[in-house]
């Protein structure tokens, strides 16, 4: 707001000092292992986890706000657990909003973007704005969860029956549960593995795929429990959430079309989800993809804080409507 005409080298320089102060907080919105500031490890850990969780959904326009973040905490003028609490809200707000939901990337950024203006400038506190998060994720979460059920019937119905495996969110969903599992496994804790989860490995057969448990090209006489479908409904079975784990693309490519049997040989050495699936399954069949299929739309539901219409949970788990009742 300098008036132009006053403007003297010292504003100019002053104001390419805030920017090169800045800079640094803003790449730390981008690589989480280059965030250093002066608190515990397991705080700092957490903080480095939702900022790689929040790069898998995008950040969408909230990277200048989490700048801000960066440079108030390493300031000393914002606690770091209050901190991460917000982040972990905002990761909930961009997950229902653009991943869940369907949004338009712009959607109320003027608003946030104002937002960011006072926090930086010390007009308003965090709380506030966490506040302002919660109060939009609890007027929009009816339609949401519409935008997601019509998006779910429309891949189910326009894409070759592809379902959730060509649904956006999928990775992003399957790398939350595969830490829940890890949280189960290790007494609480939070964190996982990174890495092995990142898209962008320079070794390539690392890289994050989606596996078909019942396979999308499967060899003759090797599901039987499938014959008794057609067509279509194999193909719905093969693409509900209850049949796909996410597995390290080299996995993948050796797994292939074998039969179950076989591939949990190679899921006692993989991801927490693929090891589930060895340790309690000896058949894989549809109902037991049902089966797993509610049990992650459960998690979707505590996890998101999301509630399903009976009819709209039916659709999700079974990939088709409920029958009529025609008594």
């Amino acid at each position: 707001n300098t008036n132009i005409a006053k403007l003297k080298m010292s504003d100019i320089s002053e104001y390419a000092d805030k920017i090169g102060e800045f800079s640094k907080y803003w790449a730390w919105t981008w690589i989480d292992d280059e965030i250093k500031l002066s608190c515990s490890s397991p705080e700092l850990e957490r903080l480095k986890n939702i900022i790689f969780r929040l790069n898998m959904l995008k950040m969408r326009h909230f990277r200048p706000l989490i700048a801000s973040i960066f440079l108030k905490l390493d300031n000393g003028k914002l606690n770091i657990n209050e901190a991460c609490d917000f982040l972990e809200i905002v990761e909930k707000y961009i997950f229902l909003t653009f991943v869940f939901g369907k949004e338009y990337t712009s959607h109320e950024i003027t608003t946030f973007q104002k937002l960011n203006h006072e926090f930086y400038t010390d007009k308003t506190e965090l709380s506030n704005i966490k506040s302002e998060f919660q109060k939009r994720i609890e007027q929009e979460k009816v339609k949401h969860t519409e935008q997601f059920i019509q998006r779910i019937r429309d891949i189910f119905n326009k894409d070759e029956n592809k379902g959730f495996y060509t649904w956006d969110g999928c990775r992003y969903f399957l790398y939350e549960y595969e830490r829940e599992l890890f949280k189960k496994e290790h007494g609480g804790k939070m964190f996982l593995n990174k890495e092995w989860w990142s898209k962008n490995k320079s070794d390539e057969g690392k890289t994050l795929t989606i596996e078909h448990i019942y396979p999308q090209t499967p060899k003759e006489n090797d599901w039987n429990e499938f014959d008794n479908f057609d067509g279509k409904d194999k193909n719905i079975l093969r693409n509900l959430l209850g049949n796909l784990l996410p597995i390290a693309n080299s996995e993948n490519i050796k797994l292939g079309n074998h039969d179950f049997l076989t591939k949990c040989l190679s899921y006692k050495q993989d991801c927490y989800s693929a090891q589930d699936i060895e340790k309690n399954y000896q058949v894989w069949n549809a109902d037991i993809i049902y089966k797993r299929s509610k049990s992650l739309i459960d998690f979707m539901k505590d996890h998101w804080g999301i509630e399903f219409s009976e009819e709209q949970e039916h659709y999700l788990i079974h990939g088709k409507e409920k029958p009529r009742d025609n008594k």
